[in-house]
């Protein structure tokens, strides 16, 4: 987060809205082709994978499998990559160069979907979260550090961060050869998959979980797209600035959710509800409690990192608000989605999916020709709020379990008081925005974290914190 903070600072500093307007645009092309052109097959592996394990049979060369559906997914996405190419990207862009950093783009990134998710099945969550956050930010960061200093031009930051969209699907792939998988066997995963004679249901799973995948991208990437059709590239820029201080606030849930839903996959395989019951309630206090302080932090803060910024930005900090709602509710619904995806309700998950996407085109249609940039955060905090109100009631009736406590209001309580002497200390201040952002955000961090350990809000947090305490005592 701290080297993605860097990033939101520096970028819209040393770019102009519309260089990053086009960066973001070929960035959310490349997501979007390698959701649609994995082919369902992260969904398929999630739901399946169980029945495959086994590392003295390599797990009967599922790993050939996934190598496969990846190059058969990336050459049927060739001729799709051209036509978004055309439709999306600014026609002054539209060029040899640029085309080929798309595709690159899009290749490893389709390679990262499918590996990624085999990883986690092997209960190896880090490399993923590491190489698809951290890797992929810091490479950002030096493509912005080197542009400042003039060692690379524009077209130079692009291709770094191509290279940064890719890191995480080489890593993987080597990764997983040196580690994992030393041989390609795809005969032993036919003579399997024909032998658990489970060729209709993969086929099922893996056209919702192509749906399902391509909605989830469609609703985090479409209110740029569409407002690069009704506005400029531009607005654009502004906009996915400000939307990344409002996705700060849901980062904590990713890598949560990364491993929580291998545990739920395999928890329904052994018919053990109430172990997913925990995972769904410890999820949504933990991240309700880490979420609402990034929360409370962003909407005092982020006016004052904004000085810092070229004044053209400045048309997005009114919109932070509504995008860091729509992924508040979105972290403290927590692992809702991954409970459906791995139920035998997984086909309930698409069709929730298709609906956020309904949601967001028609309000996006209806609410940017009349508000810009701010229709488009107010489309897509309804449209993420409604659904994962809807997932939450349908689980609720369908299995019987919820994700809240008591102890999640007494929270929702103790962030509206932070934030608000929060507010008001921040309004009282007559100093600079560094002293800001020093004075506010030091109140924020320690009352908030002082509140939750001395009202031992979570178990598992009181326990890091005592272990991180007890390495100063003497």
């Amino acid at each position: 987060m701290l080297v993605g903070f860097f990033n939101a600072i520096l970028f819209p500093r040393y770019i102009s809205a519309l260089e990053r307007g086009t960066i973001d645009a070929i960035t959310a092309a490349a997501l979007l082709l390698a959701a649609i052109f994995s082919l369902g097959i992260p969904m398929a592996t999630l739901r399946l994978f169980p029945n495959f394990r086994n590392s003295e049979k390599k797990h009967y060369g599922y790993f050939s499998f996934l190598l496969l559906a990846s190059v058969v997914g990336f050459i049927l996405g060739l001729a799709a990559t051209y036509v978004v190419f055309k439709i999306k990207v600014p026609q002054q862009n539209q060029t040899t160069f640029y085309f080929l950093v798309l595709i690159v783009a899009f290749f490893f990134r389709l390679l990262f979907n499918n590996l990624d998710v085999y990883n986690r099945m092997l209960y190896n969550t880090t490399l993923g979260i590491m190489s698809s956050n951290f890797l992929l930010k810091l490479t950002s960061l030096a493509s912005i550090t080197l542009y400042i200093f003039s060692f690379i031009n524009i077209n130079g930051v692009l291709i770094m961060h191509a290279l940064a969209l890719s890191v995480p699907g080489i890593l993987s792939l080597f990764y997983i050869i040196l580690f994992h998988e030393k041989s390609f066997s795809y005969k032993d995963f036919k003579q399997k998959f024909n032998e658990l004679n489970i060729k209709k249901e993969f086929i099922y799973t893996s056209v919702y979980g192509l749906m399902g995948s391509a909605g989830g991208v469609i609703v985090v990437e479409i209110d740029k797209l569409m407002l690069a059709d009704f506005m400029t590239m531009k607005e654009v820029g502004v906009y996915a600035t400000a939307a990344f201080f409002g996705i700060m606030v849901n980062i904590p849930s990713r890598a949560l959710k990364s491993i929580a839903a291998v545990v739920i996959a395999d928890s329904f395989k052994k018919d053990d509800m109430e172990n997913i019951k925990t995972v769904y309630q410890k999820s949504t206090l933990n991240l309700q409690i880490i979420s609402g302080f990034l929360f409370i932090g962003i909407l005092v803060c982020a006016p004052h990192v904004y000085s810092f910024l070229k004044p053209e930005y400045a048309k997005g900090i009114d919109l932070i608000l509504f995008i860091a709602i729509a992924q508040f509710i979105d972290a403290i619904t927590s692992v809702n989605a991954d409970i459906l995806a791995t139920s035998k309700y997984y086909k309930y998950q698409t069709i929730f999916m298709f609906l956020m996407v309904f949601f967001v085109v028609l309000l996006n249609y209806l609410l940017i020709p009349k508000y810009g940039m701010m229709g488009a955060a107010i489309s897509t905090m309804i449209s993420l709020s409604l659904v994962n109100v809807f997932r939450t009631v349908f689980i609720q009736i369908k299995l019987k379990m919820q994700p809240f406590t008591t102890k999640n209001i007494y929270l929702l309580f103790v962030s509206i008081v932070v934030f608000l002497g929060a507010f008001y200390l921040d309004k009282w201040l007559l100093a600079s925005d560094i002293m800001h952002l020093i004075i506010t955000g030091g109140f924020i961090t320690i009352i908030y974290w002082l509140i939750i350990f001395f009202f031992n809000f979570s178990s598992d947090i009181d326990s890091i914190i005592k272990n991180a305490l007890s390495k100063f005592k003497v």
